[in-house]
């Protein structure tokens, strides 16, 4: 039964979060200068190590920032839209999100300060979940725009999309390999009979499409290590989401959480030591920092609200 209710929670989410089920809400226009008088404002450096993540504390999902330490959590986004799954450029001078603040799910990129918010992709379809390529010049994303979702490629300016997969099933949440040759992502296709939702990789023309994980569980949002050797992701399959880890084959399977509630949406620090993922482990979701060896859980945020979908910018931590 706690599995069921688990895929059942896992579904909800994954639709509202990703698959362009948004709210539906007037668009008000940007104005990252009107800053909350309660919220820390950062002096951004791009070569420092920060986190940016997706909270609905002041009502509805938008971008937020903060340092590694959980301290000074800045809003980037002003709207009534849903601003959701951030992702740093590889230099750490933007980020790449989804909004449906013109009235479906699309592709944004922003400066790391949260200026010159700028619309990648014009279509009828939702598209989100974008993720850089390591030379910072392409996005990968998934998108509805098929009928069902599917993964694109374009580039930074949101020109030459690219459709990859082509799949009766969805695939989604694509992560970028560091060395650039591959993409690892998520798809329910079917298996005697059965819908998993499992991770596949492939090289990012879509070919060598691989199977990385077993079925019979939800595993989900995959992100690769800085060096390109593991892969660390969530999965049902002891009962309730967790966070593992394998080999970037699919081999030498290690849970690092062990709890009664749902851990998901892992991401690497940039040095590869630590990994930042959300829980709900007390009460509200909220983000969570490990050693990548699951010791040392640290909460970093306290907001009473859904926090969520960490991204760790690649810079390099300073003092």
């Amino acid at each position: 039964m706690q599995v069921t209710l688990t895929r059942m929670l896992m579904s909800a989410t994954i639709t509202i979060l990703l698959f362009g089920s948004f709210v539906s809400c007037s668009y008000l226009e940007n104005n990252t200068s009107e800053m909350s008088p309660s919220t820390s404002t950062i002096l951004f450096s791009g070569n420092r190590s920060m986190i940016v993540f997706e909270s609905d504390r002041d009502g509805n999902t938008e971008i937020y920032i903060m340092n590694t330490d959980g301290s000074d959590q800045t809003r980037l986004t002003y709207n009534d839209a849903q601003d959701i799954s951030p992702s740093w450029s590889p230099d750490g001078s933007k980020i790449a999100f989804s909004s449906d603040r013109d009235g479906n799910a699309e592709i944004y990129v922003m400066m790391a300060d949260g200026s010159k918010q700028r619309r990648l992709t014009n279509t009828l379809a939702g598209d989100s979940a974008p993720s850089w390529s390591p030379d910072g010049a392409q996005i990968t994303f998934n998108s509805d725009g098929p009928g069902n979702e599917e993964i694109y490629i374009m580039n930074i300016d949101g020109s030459n999309q690219a459709r990859i997969t082509y799949s009766d099933p969805w695939e989604i949440l694509p992560d970028w390999s560091p060395d650039g040759s591959k993409i690892v992502f998520n798809s329910d296709r079917m298996s005697d009979g059965r819908t998993y939702v499992d991770i596949h990789v492939m090289d990012v023309d879509g070919s060598n499409q691989i199977r990385l994980t077993p079925g019979d569980a939800w595993n989900s949002s995959a992100s690769w290590s800085p060096d390109g050797t593991k892969i660390v992701f969530d999965s049902d399959r002891e009962g309730n989401q967790e966070i593992y880890l394998m080999d970037a084959d699919g081999s030498s399977l290690e849970r690092l959480t062990y709890n009664d509630f749902w851990d998901s949406s892992p991401s690497w620090s940039p040095d590869g030591t630590k990994i930042v993922f959300d829980s709900d482990r007390d009460e509200f979701i909220e983000i969570y920092m490990m050693n990548s060896d699951g010791s040392n859980q640290t909460r970093l945020t306290y907001s009473e609200a859904w926090d969520g979908w960490p991204s760790w910018s690649s810079a390099p931590e300073t003092p």
